[in-house]
């Protein structure tokens, strides 16, 4: 209750009122539901005496069947973009302010879904259907993300990332992404048991690297699977010619490949997707990667480990 109130006292989001979403109204009605039994038993034991109706097995059978459908359903109603709030994927796709410029740019809000743009084109494209996630579809993301943390745990020291073949280093906003520089193709899409980047926070004073999640990279010209329908849309970000450099738009990266600027034209990557395995601003599958959300989602991890 204090965190849609007043704010919770302590952690990342200090004093900060979170917006109330369908999960706090679907979690209120079924907790005045269970305070409302267990006061009428209180104040009539007699009830719980009663005997039960029974009931044939086509009955049964349908008493099964309905609870589970009826799970399903409410979890589909309120992961719906429409009224979700932030557990939804409105939610997710929002973020915090990215403070990211670019050489002849917009104005840069929240989130890098909304990036500026270079020599007329967005810095970054986003893939995928926007409709509401079917049940099903909200399983398949669950099962990614418990995938991912169970994969990643391997990697918590940085150090087995360098020896597991991570080893193309790219640095922004206080993140370090390890790129996978082997020749194994399994490192490429949708492959929780090798995934194709590892992210780090590196911008903790006197603190090893934190592991904050997982990025995953398609093969050229690529698809990714939308699993998790509008939660798992992918991205890719324009790639740039500056002073002989092939740069990552909006955020001044520099890859390893050089170019010609009297000749280059600018291109895309191939998609990807993050999932996020520690508390994260804007959801697991955010495509945040500001300084602000870099901070937030350390003072998370440092908060929980005391």
């Amino acid at each position: 209750m204090a965190s849609r109130t007043v704010g919770l006292p302590f952690g990342p989001d200090l004093d900060h009122a979170e917006s109330v979403g369908a999960l706090d109204v679907v979690s209120c009605v079924l907790e005045f539901g269970l305070i409302a039994g267990c006061a009428a038993l209180l104040w009539r034991p007699s009830l719980a005496d009663r005997p039960m109706a029974r009931r044939g097995a086509v009955a049964r059978a349908a008493t099964l069947v309905a609870v589970p459908a009826a799970v399903i359903a409410a979890t589909t109603a309120v992961m719906t973009p429409g009224w979700a709030g932030p557990e939804g994927p409105a939610g997710m796709a929002s973020g915090t302010s990215s403070g990211m410029s670019s050489r002849s740019s917009s104005t840069v809000n929240s989130g890098m879904g909304d990036m500026g743009t270079t020599d007329g084109r967005p810095d970054m494209r986003m893939y995928g259907s926007t409709a509401p996630p079917t049940a099903g579809q909200v399983l398949a993301a669950a099962q990614l993300i418990n995938e991912t943390d169970a994969s990643l745990n391997r990697y918590a020291n940085v150090r087995a990332a360098f020896a597991a073949g991570y080893t193309y280093l790219l640095k922004t906003n206080g993140e370090e992404h390890l790129l996978y520089d082997g020749n194994d193709p399994s490192y490429q899409g949708l492959n929780p048991q090798d995934p194709s980047s590892l992210v780090y926070a590196i911008n903790v004073p006197n603190h090893a690297p934190i592991l904050l999640g997982a990025m995953y990279i398609m093969g050229d010209q690529q698809n990714g699977p939308q699993i998790g329908g509008a939660l798992t849309r992918w991205h890719s970000h324009l790639v740039t010619c500056v002073n002989g450099q092939q740069t990552i738009a909006g955020f001044g990266v520099q890859l390893r490949d050089r170019c010609n600027p009297a000749t280059w034209r600018d291109r895309y990557t191939s998609q990807m997707l993050h999932v996020w395995v520690v508390p994260y601003p804007g959801g697991v599958f955010s495509d945040d990667l500001s300084a602000a959300a870099t901070n937030a989602a350390v003072h998370a991890v440092l908060a929980e480990h005391g």
